[in-house]
């Protein structure tokens, strides 16, 4: 039944979807990712605000699941991530939203039981750190879908930021295997590796050659991207790369603690956040900071008198 707030019967809303699913059997779309893409193209189309918990998304689900089966196979996430805490990688999911919607941080946390998400979110501290993470994926993740169809970013650099960004979500795969891939080393450094060069490139201040002729030197290519962007507060997480093997010991078994997997792909997704923030208005992470701070001013220790 189609909720009256759609304004539409279930006929009409029955022949709209007939209708874009046409568009997406002429343009190849494959059958497990159409619900998806039929709610992006409903919401251009038909000029309609919806999330993906909405009755709207609800109807068009059930729509391709009557027309192709109950198996159809549907990932709702725009961008997946893991967050470590309590030794263990936990799945978060950006999911995909259409015009103004809200997002509670802790709701992207995935099969985390209760007792584990209430410890994570009732210590501050812990608390802070979860948010802090979740806005940088969530900025990557809606802001690299903006650059990604941005006409102004193209060519090499564009290049380099599409082949990071597999890279880090490869990593993401990995880690959230049943016993956490040691090989995410390698997957993370790329990410790290590429991204840097992107940055570079995107401003017009790395060719194709020019980064060949940088090799993998880590410290070299981070070297130069301090020096070229100004970024002079990320001077000190240079010795983040030291967590990172030298690229000629990808043939050698790796052996990492999930800690130090973490942080390995902790610094290549606040280092692909930041290029994103740089070429979009993007900015969660300063609302989240600013809230940070306003809490610590109001706690009763920082209070005069207190």
């Amino acid at each position: 039944m189609i909720k009256a707030y759609m304004a539409i019967t279930e006929k009409e809303l029955q022949e709209r979807l007939e209708k874009i699913n046409a568009s997406l059997q002429k343009d190849g779309v494959p059958i497990a990712q159409r619900p998806l893409e039929a709610m992006r193209r409903y919401s251009i189309e038909y000029k309609t605000k919806f999330l993906l918990n909405s009755d709207l998304a609800d109807s068009i689900n059930k729509w391709f699941e009557s027309k192709y089966g109950e198996k159809l196979l549907l990932s709702f996430a725009l961008y997946d991530s893991v967050y470590y805490f309590d030794a263990t990688f936990w799945p978060i999911e950006i999911p995909i939203g259409y015009g103004n919607f809200k997002l509670d941080p802790f709701s992207c946390l995935k099969k985390i039981p209760d007792s584990v998400r209430n410890d994570l979110v009732s210590n501050p501290n812990t608390g802070w750190d979860y948010a802090i993470w979740w806005a940088d994926c969530l900025d990557y993740a809606y802001g690299l879908r903006e650059v990604s169809s941005s006409t102004d970013v193209t060519g090499f650099g564009h290049k380099l930021l599409e082949a990071g960004d597999q890279e880090l979500r490869a990593t993401v795969a990995l880690l959230k295997e049943t016993r956490p891939n040691p090989r995410t080393m390698f997957t993370s450094r790329n990410a790290v590796e590429i991204f840097l060069k992107s940055m570079l490139a995107l401003r017009g201040e790395l060719t194709e050659a020019q980064a060949k002729g940088f090799g993998h030197n880590l410290p070299k290519i981070y070297q130069t991207f301090i020096e070229a962007t100004g970024l002079k507060h990320w001077k000190n997480a240079e010795k983040q790369l030291d967590i990172y093997p030298h690229v000629e010991k990808r043939y050698s078994k790796q052996i990492y603690e999930n800690k130090q997997l973490w942080d390995g792909l902790a610094f290549a997704q606040s280092l692909g956040a930041l290029i994103i923030r740089q070429f979009t208005a993007r900015d969660t992470m300063s609302a989240i900071l600013k809230m940070i701070e306003h809490q610590k001013a109001n706690t009763p220790s920082n209070k005069k008198g207190a």
